[in-house]
């Protein structure tokens, strides 16, 4: 299978403001086509990457923007210290 990337449009957004019962802004969002795909949080080398993660999983409940999380496939979380971890929606 061939895919031509070319015809789709790639943007990164940072510190994107999402409103749901309470707002959050998650660091980068990546969008295809205006579809949120991809959410990264980064942290200061002086704050665990656990930190990341655990907004990541705070985000995506009904009391923050749980909706916004509906196209998302990939979640980020990551330091200059730690490196990057990944995984997808609800884990």
């Amino acid at each position: 299978i061939f895919l031509n990337f070319s015809k789709n449009d790639f943007y990164v957004a940072e510190e994107v403001a999402v409103k749901g019962q309470n707002e959050k802004r998650p660091d980068i969002v990546i969008y295809v086509n205006g579809i949120a795909i991809a959410v990264i949080e980064f942290k200061r080398s002086t704050v665990s990457i656990n930190e990341g993660i655990r907004q990541n999983l705070d985000n995506q409940e009904p009391r923050f923007i749980e909706r916004f999380f509906t196209t998302v496939q990939l979640l980020v979380a990551g330091n200059d210290t730690e490196g990057l971890r990944y995984a997808t929606t609800t884990t």
